[in-house]
């Protein structure tokens, strides 16, 4: 049986070992307010100006062990039945029956790296989300989706397969990554993971249409850059490490149309 279905990004899910100061990073990096009351002890949570949403989960409420926990993704398929079946024609590590939420339905499924996806029927409901302004150079779109897996050329075929992309970027010859980009523009790269942390690659890249202000920006907020200013003035992405040492970039705007 052959199922045709289309899945857009709703959700990114950072794990963060100490919530409180991932808080404050993020909201200095974006440019707005920590809201308390937003806090749930749990989880914080982003609402991006492209509408999705960026998720700061306590690594310790989650029980997750991994010191570095990868992030996770919320897919929407509007089809979510189809989505179920169509998921199981695939060699996942695990796929969940549909379970019901608060206002919506889910399943989730891992890869055999271990990242995991939930495939809802709708946009997560999350309340009490930080709606994000332009108070920053760099801009809050949450566009890119960064997944390790061990091997880059297999895990691309399998999910230009499950994911239904007709024609994937492919290997990009100058870093080994396999990109593909979902229906609705979203592009997802697979980076090779050697199990041993290998934090070479951004999990997380933003945008900014001058680079200049975006690394001074960064220097303010005291953040561990890893590239100089002459490297912005040259256009070239401006790489650092957030609070739990994930690797971000930023990048020119215009790279990423």
């Amino acid at each position: 049986m052959t199922f045709t279905v289309s899945y857009e990004l709703d959700c990114v899910r950072l794990r963060a070992r100490r919530l409180k100061p991932a808080i404050r990073f993020y909201s200095s990096l974006f440019g707005c307010p920590v809201i308390k009351e937003l806090f749930n002890g749990e989880m914080y949570a982003f609402r991006m100006s492209d509408g999705r949403l960026l998720l700061l989960d306590d690594i310790r409420a989650a029980d997750v062990r991994e010191p570095l926990a990868r992030p996770a993704a919320v897919l929407v398929a509007k089809e979510l039945s189809a989505a179920n079946e169509h998921t199981k024609l695939f060699p996942f590590a695990h796929v969940s029956p549909i379970e019901k939420g608060v206002n919506y339905l889910y399943f989730t499924c891992r890869d055999t790296d271990h990242n995991m996806f939930a495939v809802a029927d709708r946009p997560y409901p999350y309340t009490g989300t930080v709606q994000i302004t332009s108070a920053s150079p760099i801009d809050a779109r949450t566009s890119h989706l960064v997944l390790p897996v061990s091997d880059v050329r297999k895990a691309g075929a399998f999910y230009a397969q499950w994911l239904s992309v007709p024609e994937p970027a492919g290997v990009v010859a100058d870093n080994g990554c396999f990109r593909i980009g979902l229906q609705d523009g979203t592009q997802i790269e697979l980076i090779p993971d050697d199990g041993q942390g290998n934090r070479a690659f951004p999990l997380l890249r933003l945008h900014s249409e001058d680079l200049p202000a975006a690394y001074e920006h960064l220097k303010a907020m005291q953040a561990d850059l890893l590239t100089g200013p002459a490297d912005a003035e040259r256009g070239q992405p401006i790489l650092f490490n957030d609070c739990d040492g994930r690797l971000l970039a930023v990048e020119s705007a215009r790279r990423h149309p």
